[in-house]
């Protein structure tokens, strides 16, 4: 079970592994908690420069979990690549991936020197967040395939299908995500298949990404959560198959 914290620090945080951790944060401090506790590059600053309000302490929030669930003493800046990627500068080991929702938002942490050597290569992660909301259906057909969409209404329950459509959104950003380089279609370059629910309602899936030459496959996790006074939201994290 996700344990549990009462005070300013993520309200859920469960390890994954032994390399990696993802936490949950909703947001109730304000932007000076966050800045009178967490130094930033002068990079950090001229990207939270352009942000406001909301935004601004997703922002925040997102890089102060992570900080929080990496366990280090010190924080380490978050730099952006070519195409928007966070990524730790001079920590080749240290991968994550953030994400954020309606004033909620989740982290996930991974330090390859955890892993065997033979893993190193190319591994990549993504994680997304997402509050459920009324128009997911209707966006569906933009992501969801018809073989996907087959398994979706094969459930008998008008709420389960509609969780599973959250489903296919958050797994199909943290592929893309994990891909890391943007151009990617959806429902043409990402699909899921071997779909299996456990008995507390997690979905384990496998998340493929055709593109050109490339053809990736990803263990995909994912599960709703309650979130007090903020609502539910679907978490979703992957890893490539290993």
């Amino acid at each position: 079970m996700p344990q549990i914290f009462v005070k300013k620090i993520p309200i859920f945080s469960e390890p994954l592994s032994p390399a990696a951790k993802i936490g949950v944060w909703k947001i109730e401090e304000d932007e000076d908690f966050f800045l009178s506790k967490m130094p930033l590059s002068d990079a950090e600053f001229e990207d939270i420069s352009k942000l406001r309000g909301i935004r601004k302490l997703e922002w925040l929030a997102c890089r102060w979990l992570l900080h929080e669930i990496s366990g280090f003493e010190i924080r380490l800046p978050l730099a952006k690549d070519a195409f928007s990627k966070p990524f730790f500068e001079e920590k080749e080991h240290l991968i994550c991936s953030l994400s954020h929702s309606r004033g909620v938002v989740a982290a996930l942490f991974l330090d390859l020197d955890d892993l065997p050597d033979d893993r190193h290569e190319n591994f990549s992660c993504g994680c997304d967040l997402q509050k459920l909301v009324e128009k997911m259906d209707n966006l569906a057909p933009k992501f969801v395939r018809p073989d996907e969409f087959e398994w979706v209404n094969s459930k008998k329950s008008p709420r389960r299908r509609h969780e599973l459509l959250h489903f296919f959104w958050t797994a199909k950003e943290s592929l893309y995500k994990a891909w890391g380089k943007k151009e990617l279609d959806f429902r043409g370059n990402l699909r899921l298949s071997d779909f299996k629910i456990s008995k507390n309602g997690k979905i384990y899936a496998t998340g493929h990404i055709e593109k050109g030459a490339a053809n990736l496959t990803f263990d995909v996790f994912s599960e709703m959560i309650l979130v007090e006074n903020f609502g539910e939201f679907v978490l979703t994290w992957c890893f490539p198959k290993g």
